[in-house]
């Protein structure tokens, strides 16, 4: 008799169980356009603060560009499930700028990959400090023959995280040389990491 009972029991529970996941899928179908806004805003954030770093020599924090594509891309996709799930005219207009713009977004970030770009980079050397605490990659940026050739220096911080301490667009070579722990010399321009220092001309 116990085992007869235990087994209706746990019978009951199942038939609970698969009666709630259905709800919780339709729960998830419903919030796809909410996820693809979600993450079109943060692709939007991420290349808006890579350009703000790149022109002041800040941090950059912007996660590579093939991240960035699968995260427009996703948002993309579930842009366009959510359009099954409109509840009124506001996610309706929502829904459609998400698509357009993590459509643009996927495009424009897969560009680099099929076609080759104009302004290729080139790693001329990646030195350490004394201690190994800091690392700068000195890189060739050549921008075609209608374009000089440019020298930029990348301080390498954790996960892909960057700071451009030197750039120079009249220069075609790079003299790296190491002053102490903290402070670097590149083609004659002294800059102390410690202290933030940057340079671009």
């Amino acid at each position: 008799m116990l085992q007869f009972t235990f087994y209706t029991g746990a019978l009951s529970g199942c038939e609970a169980m698969q009666g709630e996941f259905p709800q919780g899928r339709d729960y998830l179908r419903k919030r796809f356009h909410l996820w693809a806004f979600y993450l079109t805003i943060a692709c939007l954030v991420f290349l808006f603060e890579d350009l703000y770093s790149g022109f002041y020599n800040d941090w950059s924090i912007r996660p590579p560009m093939y991240i960035l594509w699968f995260i427009s891309f996703t948002a993309f996709i579930l842009g366009i499930k959510g359009f099954a799930n409109h509840l009124n005219w506001l996610t309706r207009v929502r829904s459609w700028i998400t698509v357009i713009i993590s459509g643009c977004l996927s495009v424009l970030l897969i560009l680099p990959a099929l076609i080759p770009f104009s302004m290729a980079e080139q790693l001329i050397e990646s030195s350490h400090s004394p201690d190994n605490k800091y690392e700068v990659n000195v890189y060739l940026m050549n921008g075609g023959a209608a374009t000089s050739f440019s020298v930029k220096g990348e301080w390498e911080g954790p996960l892909w995280f960057k700071k451009t301490v030197y750039f120079n667009d009249r220069v075609g070579h790079a003299d790296v040389e190491w002053e102490d722990e903290h402070t670097i010399t590149i083609n004659n321009r002294t800059l102390n990491l410690q202290s933030g220092d940057t340079f671009n001309r």
